[in-house]
């Protein structure tokens, strides 16, 4: 009776481990706080170089100078992360869905694909079929969306410190004629104008994000699908064939 008990505390205790160590929540986890430090890393640096007010006339030399890693940051990082989830989620995601949903949903199901027959493949009525899901496609929507929000809300904030310095500069006195100062702020304001009105909108979010999110949504259609075939236990028009 002990040797029962104990068995099946272990296999609990060995199956909660593997469930928080899995790909999903261990990737999750990484690109989350990779979003986040895109925004976080530039803004500690931004803040220290501010309250410094030791400027020295190399405004992004200096702030790629003040980047450190800490353990404190990459909290921050894992927690503005799952901010930028949340808000990406609402603004781009979910706009997304609702664009790619009647198309997907208008096109045949093709009993040959992947998904559709996954359940067959994986025929275990304990099967988490919703978790292979979002494992297997919903995290690629994820990490083309998330990711690139990180990029350009750093992105914004070192061009607001590009801007910050330059008239700093001027206000003390050093600006005469054109500098690396005025350079580096030409440079991250284009980038940042290119990659938030441009890149972004125009070829990022039709070209990548839009197709990934029709993939997932494709293969949500085909699994859902694959599972009636497999409860009604109804043969595929190729069954009995040679």
């Amino acid at each position: 009776m002990a040797s029962t008990e104990t068995s099946s505390w272990l296999q609990q205790l060995f199956g909660g481990v593997d469930k928080l160590t899995d790909i999903l929540n261990v990737g999750r986890l990484l690109f989350y706080t990779a979003a986040g430090a895109l925004v976080i890393y530039p803004f500690d640096a931004v803040v220290r170089l501010a309250q410094e007010h030791k400027f020295c006339g190399q405004p992004l030399y200096e702030l790629a100078q003040a980047f450190r890693g800490t353990w404190e940051l990459v909290v921050a990082s894992t927690i503005v992360g799952f901010m930028i989830a949340a808000c990406g989620w609402v603004r781009v995601v979910d706009q997304l869905s609702v664009r790619v949903k009647q198309g997907i949903e208008s096109q045949p199901i093709d009993e040959h694909a992947y998904p559709f027959r996954y359940p067959q493949f994986k025929n275990l009525k304990s099967e988490d079929y919703s978790a292979w899901l979002i494992a297997e496609y919903f995290r690629f929507i994820e990490i083309v969306v998330y990711i690139p929000l990180g990029f350009l809300a750093g992105l914004g904030l070192i061009t607001l410190f590009s801007a910050f310095y330059m008239l700093s500069w001027a206000f003390a006195g050093k600006a005469h004629g054109l500098c690396v100062v005025h350079r580096d702020f030409v440079v991250s304001a284009l980038l940042f104008i290119l990659c938030t009105f441009y890149l972004w909108p125009k070829w990022w979010l039709p070209k990548v994000a839009e197709p990934i999110v029709g993939a997932y949504y494709r293969a949500k259609l085909l699994l859902a699908a694959g599972l009636d075939r497999s409860t009604e236990n109804i043969p595929s028009p190729s069954d009995g064939k040679s």
